[in-house]
């Protein structure tokens, strides 16, 4: 029998208590991979853009990283860079704009098909044209089968969602169902919601007020 000592003298595990073990850390790290984030801030680390997309991967493959691009609504912006997906982040690199940097953010994101696609101020940057890419991308991640949970103080991306959490003061205030007048669920509400709200559905908005 195989035993693994740790620092403790009772602290023995069997090889299946290991197997379990390793087998619990594959599915946490699958789960990982899983849920993705766009922050408000997008912080893009030294290497090509490629690179940045895939998430510096042993294994990247350029076609997956271009078709997530694809989705995101930036491929066309990525064209239009000095060396396209090769082009370099670096401090000594072009310049990108905050807007560039989102939408290079927002592909890396949906890299990989995540299940769980949470989005912070995901227009904070954009211009008209990001804004309208974002709101593709939203819904084909939504068609993807993702759940997407999108922070916001604007309405605009409100037509791409199914429902309204207004949150104010870190209380959800208000929780219905997206409409094209769900606007006016950016306007203060007065009385908090009884009860905890529903499992959220398959798109979410949470207007932070």
């Amino acid at each position: 029998m195989s035993l693994r000592v740790g620092r403790s003298t009772n602290a023995c595990h069997t090889r299946d208590e290991a197997t379990r073990t390793d087998h619990s850390s594959t599915l946490s790290d699958a789960l990982i991979a899983r849920v993705s984030l766009l922050p408000q801030s997008v912080q893009l680390l030294e290497g090509s853009v490629l690179d940045n997309i895939a998430r510096f991967g042993e294994t990247v493959k350029a076609p997956e990283v271009v078709a997530s691009t694809q989705l995101a609504g930036a491929h066309a912006m990525v064209g239009r860079l000095s060396r396209g997906y090769a082009t370099l982040i670096s401090p000594f690199g072009p310049e990108l704009s905050g807007g560039q940097r989102q939408r290079i953010g927002l592909a890396r994101a949906m890299h990989g098909g995540p299940r769980l696609l949470v989005l912070d101020e995901p227009d904070a940057h954009l211009d008209a044209e990001g804004e309208a890419a974002l709101l593709i991308a939203i819904r084909a991640a939504k068609q993807a089968g993702a759940a997407v949970v999108l922070v916001t103080h604007r309405a605009v991306l409100l037509s791409a969602v199914d429902r309204v959490l207004t949150v104010a003061q870190g209380r959800i205030v208000d929780d219905a169902s997206a409409t094209p007048a769900s606007a006016k669920a950016m306007m203060p509400s007065t009385g908090i919601m009884p009860g905890s709200p529903a499992p959220v559905a398959s798109v979410t908005a949470a207007l932070s007020l």
